[in-house]
Order: structure tokens, then sequence, then C-alpha cells
């Protein structure tokens, strides 16, 4: 981001000395000289920004952690209900306007193995 910055600062001098130069029949190339340089900062602004939302973290955003919001429900205006998983502990908070409380911890999320679910619908009923 620092990097964008400076490339503006130094681009924004460039342009104003092309259009202070330009006489009365290079105003038109001057002119056009200013959207170009124009035109390139913006593409390279939308260009970072695509880059950062296919997740090469070159900006400081949402980021993988250990707080994940796994489902939300809502209940009405401005009340929910959140499962969350924190370190791979659920948790249902219910979450109002001015409070969050924590309803219920569902303890540890188990995924099924697949193998033995399978083992255990395929034996017959004893």
């Amino acid at each position: 981001m620092k990097k964008l910055a400076t490339l503006l600062m130094l681009s924004a001098p460039a342009c104003v000395q092309a259009a202070a130069e330009a006489d009365g029949g290079d105003m038109l190339a001057a002119s056009f000289k200013v959207l170009a340089a124009l035109v390139l900062v913006i593409g390279v602004m939308l260009l970072v920004y695509a880059l950062s939302r296919r997740g090469l973290k070159m900006i400081p955003g949402q980021r993988e952690g250990r707080i994940k919001v796994v489902e939300t429900r809502g209940l009405g205006p401005r009340k929910g209900l959140f499962l969350v998983r924190v370190r791979e502990r659920e948790l249902l908070l219910g979450v109002s306007a001015d409070r969050i409380e924590m309803l219920c911890d569902l303890g540890t999320r188990r995924e099924p193995d697949f193998d033995k679910a399978l083992r255990s619908e395929m034996e017959p009923p004893q």
C-alpha cells in the first residue's frame, strides 16, 4: 500500500508539469498525457485490489484465523444467533444490539469418519 501511495505521489508532479509546459496547440496532447496517467494509476489500483481479493494477502484484511463464524440466523431486527468455531470448539452465541451472550458450548467438533459411517450403515440390524 505504501508503494502505491509513493507511485501516486511521484506521478502527480509529472502530470502537472506536462500540463503546465503545454502551449496552445499542445494542450490537447498534454490533456491526453494527463488522462493516460490517470487511467494507468486507476488501473494499477484495480489490479492490486483484484490480486488482494484472490488471496494473495497483499493488503491486510480478513485472513485465516482461529475464530470462524460457521453459521448465522437472524431472529429479528438487530438480533441473531451465531455458531462460532474457536480452536475446534463450537459456541452458540446470542447477539443483540447491546450485548453478546454465550448460550451454549457445543464442545469439540468431530467430523464423522466416512469409513466408519459407511460400515455402520452397511451392517445388517441385529
